[in-house]
């Protein structure tokens, strides 16, 4: 079974950077802004998305994006982490396949720092993998159901073996639909992606990336097939260096969608 780890984007650009690496190759980073429907469908969350565009294509683009344009992306996650202050910290980076500039007029709306985020965005990951460990379903004080699982994503890049890890959260009656899932188990995951921020104990802040299911679906795996889990165990470095996610440019708090 061939794994899947992709993201569908429709936004504003907020903040675009060109940069080079050691080597000279260059890389465009852009924050892609919008408003889209959550996970439920009832309501409409902001999102705030870091991009990265590679190659040369990043140059021509860095000419002539401006902040406010209406972009459409379709890309790849990855899985990246690192060590700093003797602390393990993990990043989901999303590179473009494909970065283009709509046409037309679009309606925004403006956020607390000024930033003109799309109102008729999109904000959708697709997830093909398999469960790291036994999904736990869990009751919230009010009595709304709540599942959290994660799912591994291996890929070939090249002769490189990658392994990506991606927590999923599901609400409600998905959330008991999916609560019972397995260790191993394959399925398949439409999800948005939200960006969590929180203090740690030691007064530092922190950064995670979770996928707020909209549909999981189980998978069957063919006869024969060698089970995704066995093949990696960690992830390897990629070619293209990141620095350290900046959330610097992010909405107020109470704008983002956690």
């Amino acid at each position: 079974m061939r794994n899947v780890a992709t993201v569908q984007l429709i936004g504003s650009t907020i903040k675009n950077t060109l940069r080079h690496t050691a080597n000279g190759f260059p890389v465009l980073d852009v924050t892609v802004a919008g408003n889209a429907p959550s996970a439920d469908g009832e309501k409409t969350k902001a999102y705030y998305q870091q991009v990265q565009v590679l190659g040369k294509y990043a140059e021509t683009l860095a000419q002539v994006l401006v902040n406010g344009m209406a972009v459409a992306v379709l890309g790849q996650l990855s899985f990246q982490s690192w060590e700093k202050d003797g602390k393990r910290n993990s990043a989901v980076r999303i590179t473009a396949d494909s970065f283009v500039i709509l046409d037309g007029e679009h309606e925004t709306i403006a956020d607390a720092k000024g930033q003109e985020r799309l109102m008729n965005g999109q904000n959708r990951a697709t997830l093909l993998g398999n469960l790291t460990r036994d999904a736990e379903l869990r009751y919230t004080p009010n009595g709304h159901a709540v599942a959290r699982f994660s799912v591994a994503v291996n890929r070939r890049r090249g002769d490189q073996e990658e392994v990506g890890f991606y927590d999923v959260t599901a609400w409600n009656e998905l959330a008991e639909q999916v609560g019972s899932l397995k260790k191993g188990m394959p399925v398949l995951v439409e999800a948005a992606i939200s960006n969590d921020n929180w203090t740690d104990k030691e007064g530092n802040k922190r950064y995670a990336t979770r996928f707020d299911a909209a549909t999981v679906q189980t998978l069957r795996r063919p006869a024969g097939a060698e089970r995704d889990e066995d093949t990696v165990e960690t992830a390897k470095t990629q070619n293209v260096p990141a620095p350290e996610p900046s959330f610097d440019d992010l909405g107020p708090a109470e704008e983002l969608p956690f």
